[in-house]
């Protein structure tokens, strides 16, 4: 994967966390996999097993320039990836933190936890960091509690073109 063959911009897209509070809500995270898609040379979606797989490879049979990552790589082979990519977009989880340890700008979105609480992820620079205010943030610590309207407004209010928007300003517009 060397940068000297690398002469397109791919973006990683990791909406998954263990937690419901940290976790994108589908519907949106096909808009932003569309969004990325209609953007960008190349989209990397990550994540786990069953639901998380589905949606992956789902989002690359629909679009041309998508690939889902799971099974098809080992850990060292996705922090290779991630090394490699442009961009990440990722939840409060496992994939910000292997972004920030590969030094990969990262949009890193934020809904029932704040990035306030210590878990942002190491060298991980503000600009990168998306999320709206609500006087119930944050609800949880590690994003285990459930929402007290049950709607997790706060992960719902950060939309697609908001996650495009902040990928432009740290990598920089294609067309």
């Amino acid at each position: 994967l060397g940068d000297v063959y690398k002469r397109q911009v791919w973006v990683g897209f990791a909406p998954f966390s263990a937690q419901q509070g940290k976790t994108y809500p589908e519907a949106p995270a096909r808009e932003v996999v569309r969004l990325l898609a209609g953007r960008y040379d190349r989209v990397f979606v990550h994540g786990g097993g069953g639901v998380e797989a589905g949606f992956a490879q789902e989002m690359e049979r629909m679009y041309p320039n998508v690939t889902a990552v799971y099974g098809k790589v080992r850990l060292a082979g996705e922090m290779d990836l991630i090394s490699h990519l442009d961009c990440v977009v990722s939840m409060d989880s496992l994939v910000m933190h292997l972004a920030s340890l590969m030094a990969t700008p990262t949009v890193s979105v934020w809904g029932a936890t704040h990035p306030g609480l210590g878990f942002l992820g190491y060298g991980f620079g503000q600009e990168g960091v998306l999320q709206t205010d609500f006087a119930c943030r944050p609800c949880s610590v590690y994003g285990k509690k459930p929402c007290k309207y049950g709607d997790y407004r706060c992960i719902w209010s950060i939309e697609p073109q908001m996650i495009l928007d902040r990928v432009e300003r740290l990598v920089g517009k294609t067309e």
